[in-house]
């Protein structure tokens, strides 16, 4: 018998899908993972004078999974964010200190890793091809910032555990966390979530094995949803359309979103660890402020989606300060 606290996972990126990439080069202090494979059993239904199939066959293997962890820093999270971006630049901005700036990349071809998860006592294996699907970061007061993400795989093997080690900064927490909200600071969210999704899909092909043999990345999409308590009409007639709108009108006017998060921890000197996420133009796609039950206050919850900036082109872009030199891809 084994319990949670004493696995391990951890990721390398892989040179080329599939090609197994070990051992992991960093570790997640992961809150929960949910790997899985599926034996895609055939059994075919044929006249055989029963009422069963009579035969089950191997067919198309499908794995996928994810993890559940507070953000940090360094370490695992942003090997994630490359994962979910596609897309990362790297330069020094003084002695011990790096900015990462994290975009959307413009190719079906994301990066793939292998995922190592140790249960323990009861094995340990190594899922190939794992590319970052979609994540979601939340937060609530009085939470760490936290990343759900989900993954799709090509296969697993069995693997031979490796020694786990993690970083030495902590978590983000919600006393971190600062928003901009279309042009205007923000200090009423009481939950606020992001999901970005890059859609992929697993190709099978007829490659003589029961796995897939490549993935793609469709289309990118981001969107959230932020909560608080209701004081004016002011985002419901952002809804509508603007500012001025008196119903549904037929322009939508443009939002903006900044997130911004200092770490109380220093990368050397007064330099603090960093991460700010910006959303230059959104559009709400729902604002629901109902009342129920009566004797309660009434909140507003308002979903949104990002669009391209039409003067620079930009979507989202996720900017990290730490101590790490990069996140190269492997040669």
């Amino acid at each position: 018998m084994t319990i949670g606290m004493l696995g391990h996972l951890g990721l390398k990126q892989e040179s080329e899908y599939g090609a197994e990439a070990t051992p992991p080069v960093v570790f997640g202090d992961i809150s929960s993972e949910s790997f899985r494979m599926d034996n895609g059993a055939l059994r075919p239904a044929t006249a055989n004078g029963t009422r069963f199939a009579r035969r089950t066959y191997p067919g198309a293997v499908t794995a996928s999974g994810g993890m559940t962890l507070d953000m940090k820093p360094e370490g695992i999270t942003p090997w994630l964010l490359k994962g979910l971006f596609g897309r990362v630049e790297s330069a020094l901005v003084e002695d011990g200190v790096y900015e990462h700036k994290f975009a959307p990349a413009q190719t079906p071809d994301l990066p793939s890793f292998t995922v190592q998860v140790g249960h323990g006592e009861g094995g340990c294996a190594n899922w190939l091809g794992c590319a970052v699907d979609s994540a979601t970061i939340s937060i609530s007061p009085g939470e760490t910032l936290e990343m759900d993400a989900r993954m799709t795989a090509q296969r697993p093997v069995a693997a031979t555990p490796a020694e786990p080690f993690y970083a030495s900064a902590g978590a983000w927490v919600a006393a971190d966390v600062e928003f901009v909200f279309n042009g205007v600071g923000r200090l009423d969210f009481e939950d606020f979530r992001l999901e970005i999704s890059n859609n992929v899909e697993s190709a099978l092909t007829l490659n003589g094995e029961r796995w897939a043999s490549g993935q793609f990345a469709r289309g990118f999409e981001a969107a959230g949803t932020a909560s608080f308590a209701l004081r004016s009409d002011a985002d419901t007639r952002r809804l509508w359309g603007g500012a001025d709108a008196a119903t549904p009108s037929k322009s939508l006017a443009p939002g903006s979103l900044s997130i911004s998060i200092v770490h109380r921890d220093s990368i050397t000197g007064e330099r603090k660890y960093s991460l700010t996420i910006d959303l230059p133009e959104i559009y709400y796609t729902a604002a629901a402020a109902n009342i129920s039950p009566a004797g309660e206050r009434i909140s507003q919850t308002v979903a949104f989606v990002a669009s391209p900036d039409p003067a620079t082109g930009k979507m989202i872009e996720a900017t990290l300060r730490n101590g790490e030199p990069g996140y190269p891809d492997p040669e």
